[in-house]
């Protein structure tokens, strides 16, 4: 029995599988190495390895075709379809809506018609994949689609060779990643001081409903304003009583995680306000059940009045994406950017025309030519030269590939976006999706028909905007 050691712990192989017959270093695409996750337990969510899987049949062992989780992937070996099978059953701590991955290695060798079974909280699901295809997700995991699942032992995933085309069938691993909202019928909680009777507080709230009532109340949402002009306001009474509900809120049953959050994350909250900065993001507690949505407002008189109502729609608008699978970031920061332009303007806080020409004005400031929004699919698997063009990539190149995207979906409509696109990203996955929406073959055609837009003049960009449909 060989025991693999990886930076963090020691895993042995499964005991039922065949041993890899490819020696350390054996591989076809070295440069796919560093997208290798070698201790599963650094992923988000839920996540089993072929390690913790039931098999059925004959399974070997490979490390020649990277990336993969843990130590390795099995393949069928090309043989006995039909017979065999790989199947995962996870210990859901929660019930609720889980996005289901699957991670496989690609290449010509692999299977274009692999079957997945879910077992659900609703039935059971299969769904065929192209193993020949890279994974969205950091070029390993692919989307299955959003399922419901009760607590316990109650759901699986199965990978079968059943069908499959007479080429290798592969297994590697599986992730479960909660929802992290949906539709509620409770309003945000805003979290502030009442004596601050500035107009602050308010523009806040109005940019958050703005968002609220186009895309729909999702959540739960908590809503914390806290730095103020006036020292008085930033009181120590005040202070305790924001940390006291942030740590409340973030550990309902714990005390004593309550004292590590006062001491810690809440502490970091309130440095944060009295450095007299502005500032203002979403943040995501996933082991409350269900998970909550915190939005942050620090010190929101640092911001001008139409910049602070169009950030409220931003935020608001990634708790709506998040009520769906996980989305490239270029898309969810252009998304969010986009929507907090078009929202804007219909309340007149913003110019559609006016911010989309900065956002171009920023794109067309990447110094390297080769970059696109095809490099800020995953913000953390990036390197640092392309780290720093984070907001040119993701939020102003990203506004104009949603605004083009709309521009190529068949009613041109900017509602449909929303109503349209997002749910076959829940049935189909983005990359699916994305083609089917833009009626273009597969996410690489639209990459390029986009690139070739962003080297159009100016005037014939701008009026891609003007011809968008509510």
């Amino acid at each position: 029995m060989f025991v693999f050691v990886t930076s963090a712990l020691a895993i042995e192989p499964h005991p039922d599988a065949v041993p890899s017959t490819h020696q350390p270093g054996d591989v076809d695409v070295a440069e796919n190495v560093p997208f290798n996750v070698t201790d599963p337990a650094t992923l988000r969510g839920i996540v089993m390895d072929e390690t913790a899987a039931v098999l059925k049949g004959s399974w070997q062992y490979s490390t020649h075709t990277p990336p993969y989780v843990g130590i390795g992937y099995l393949h069928d070996q090309k043989s006995d379809k039909g017979e065999k099978s790989v199947t995962w059953t996870p210990d859901f701590p929660n019930a609720g809506k889980y996005e289901v991955r699957v991670s496989h290695c690609c290449n010509v060798r692999r299977s274009n018609n692999t079957p997945v079974i879910i077992r659900h909280a609703h039935g059971e699901s299969i769904i065929r994949i192209n193993q020949q295809e890279v994974p969205a997700h950091g070029k390993l995991f692919r989307s299955l689609g959003v399922f419901e699942f009760e607590a316990g032992k109650t759901g699986s995933v199965t990978i079968s060779n059943e069908g499959a085309d007479g080429k290798y069938v592969i297994a590697d691993a599986v992730q479960f990643l909660p929802q992290r909202s949906s539709r509620v019928e409770e309003p945000p909680v805003y979290v502030r001081n009442e004596e601050d009777h500035s107009k602050w507080p308010q523009i806040v709230r109005e940019g958050v409903d703005a968002a609220r009532d186009y895309f729909g109340n999702y959540g739960p949402v908590q809503v914390y304003i806290l730095g103020h002009e006036e020292d008085a306001l930033n009181s120590d009474a005040f202070h305790k009583q924001i940390v006291e509900r942030y740590c409340q809120c973030r550990h309902p049953d714990s005390i004593d995680d309550r004292a590590g959050c006062a001491s810690g994350s809440g502490a970091e909250l309130l440095r944060k306000a009295l450095s007299g900065r502005g500032d203002a993001y979403l943040s995501f507690v996933d082991h409350t059940r269900p998970p909550l949505a915190e939005l942050v407002f620090i010190n929101p008189h640092e911001f001008n009045d139409p910049y602070l109502y169009t950030r409220g729609i931003h935020e608001y608008t990634h708790v709506y994406q998040r009520a769906f699978p996980v989305t490239p970031t270029w898309m969810m920061e252009g998304g969010a950017e986009f929507f907090a332009c078009y929202l804007g303007e219909k309340r007149g806080w913003a110019s559609l025309r006016n911010d989309m020409k900065t956002f171009m004005e920023n794109v067309r400031r990447i110094e390297d030519p080769e970059l696109g929004i095809q490099h800020m699919e995953e913000i953390d698997k990036v390197s640092l030269a392309i780290k720093k063009y984070h907001r040119h990539l993701a939020y102003d190149a990203g506004a104009w590939a949603i605004a083009f995207m709309i521009h190529h979906s068949r009613s041109q409509s900017i509602a449909d976006m929303h109503k349209k696109f997002y749910p076959r990203v829940t049935k189909i996955g983005w990359e699916a999706a994305l083609a089917e929406y833009v009626q273009m073959k597969d996410k690489q055609a639209f990459y390029h028909a986009f690139e070739m837009f962003l080297a159009q003049p100016w005037e014939q960009q701008l009026s891609l905007v003007g011809a968008l449909n509510d």
